[in-house]
């Protein structure tokens, strides 16, 4: 595959909203009641990667439940996490294939890819299997993961986001939109997961 050349997308909005307070209301002696919205747990790049721990599935199988992925487990390693629905089909089929593909030439030795779906752990492993996947996938039914992370919109709906974690558990990277179909999308994976082992 070609890699073009693609400009980082920042997470402004997110930032913005992690440090803003609510309009605030008013008890009933008058006093205003201010509230403030932080998203502690949110990634962010430089910063330490929230705590992930989810049952997962691979082409092989359902893992055993009484051994999840645990992302501190991975402490050592490069890890690209990628939160993609499986029933945007041609976008995450593009991506998974992809990613399959040019598995060399994106990611390299020593790097752990994991996805993220809503989807059960049976339709994912039938998934991994069915597109000879190999990668984990982990099940995150109710999307709490997403929500805590802030990758799901208004809607409810769960944003196409990539994202590279360093060898020292530190956040190096974020797609938050994440363009399935453009090239350029990987070769920023690509740069991004080089400059982790590099660092």
């Amino acid at each position: 595959m070609n890699f073009g050349v693609r400009g980082f997308i920042g997470l402004g909005i997110l930032a913005f909203v992690a440090g803003c307070a609510v309009a605030p209301a008013t008890r009933g002696d008058g006093e205003p009641i201010r509230l403030g919205i932080t998203l502690d747990e949110a990634p962010r790049v430089g910063r330490l990667a929230p705590e992930i721990v989810l049952p997962y599935a691979t082409r092989d199988g359902v893992g055993p439940r009484e051994q999840p992925f645990d992302l501190r487990k991975e402490l050592g390693l490069v890890v690209v996490v990628s939160f993609c629905r499986l029933d945007t089909a041609e976008e995450c089929l593009t991506q998974w294939r992809t990613f399959r593909d040019q598995q060399a030439a994106i990611f390299g030795a020593g790097v752990v890819v994991v996805g993220v779906s809503a989807d059960s752990l049976p339709a994912l492993a039938q998934f991994a299997a069915g597109q000879e996947l190999p990668f984990k996938f982990v099940s995150d039914p109710d999307r709490t993961l997403a929500r805590r992370f802030g990758f799901i919109n208004a809607n409810g709906v769960v944003r196409h986001t990539v994202m590279v974690i360093g060898r020292d558990g530190r956040v190096r990277y974020i797609d938050g939109g994440f363009a399935a179909l453009e090239s350029p999308s990987y070769n920023n994976v690509a740069g991004a997961v080089k400059a982790a082992k590099e660092s």
